[in-house]
């Protein structure tokens, strides 16, 4: 296990004793690692973390809610991390239609309407890669969809700052949840990055 990995890990046990007897909220929902967003994630980084494969969410995660196409960056940075050796595959809830449209012009694969939290998506993806679950991370900006999912797909947890644009209701809704919930389960280095949307590693590498 990497140096980063082992760090996150250790922290469960400084959790205290009353805390450990209600945790089921942290072993479901805790992300493994908070970061201000994907960027922070380059194939350095993710190799260092013992990673091969990324998956992704879109929505909230590498573009605006509802985004079509996706901005310059992504581009980018999708084209760095199969530089470097990094596999990527789309995990979203959204619909085939829009998913073609912005994986295609990425060039990864993709699952559409994937029905997060279930992990059936990952654990596909993850067959198609003929990886195993250590080998793998889940990044997205949702605790009860994205962290969920790949809590219970047994892959690295790692939640990004939402970028800034107009949610449906539903997802409002539980922003608001999300906010009640950030206290409980998250160690106070992960407040403060989901509160400033800032941390150590500025850039993946």
């Amino acid at each position: 296990m990497d140096t980063e990995r082992m760090r996150y890990s250790k922290k469960k046990s400084s959790i205290p004793p009353a805390r450990l007897e209600g945790s089921l909220l942290e072993r479901r929902f805790r992300p493994d690692l908070v970061a201000g967003g994907y960027a922070e994630f380059g194939p350095a980084r993710l190799k260092a973390l013992g990673c091969t494969v990324l998956l992704l969410d879109v929505d909230g995660t590498l573009a605006p809610h509802g985004s079509d196409s996706p901005p310059a960056d992504v581009f980018e940075w999708i084209r760095s991390l199969g530089a470097g050796g990094i596999r990527c595959h789309v995990v979203s809830n959204a619909g085939r239609g829009r998913m073609a449209r912005f994986c295609g012009s990425l060039g990864i694969p993709w699952t559409a309407r994937a029905g997060k939290p279930s992990p059936n998506a990952v654990e596909d993806a993850l067959r198609s890669f003929g990886v195993a679950t250590r080998e793998a991370a889940f990044l997205g900006d949702q605790l009860f969809t994205d962290m969920a999912c790949a809590k219970r797909a047994g892959v690295l947890a790692i939640l990004v700052r939402p970028i800034p644009g107009r949610e449906p209701l539903q997802i409002v809704l539980k922003r608001w949840l999300e906010r009640i919930l950030v206290p409980w389960i998250f160690d106070p280095e992960q407040r403060s990055i989901w509160k400033t949307g800032t941390s150590f590693h500025e850039s993946g590498g």
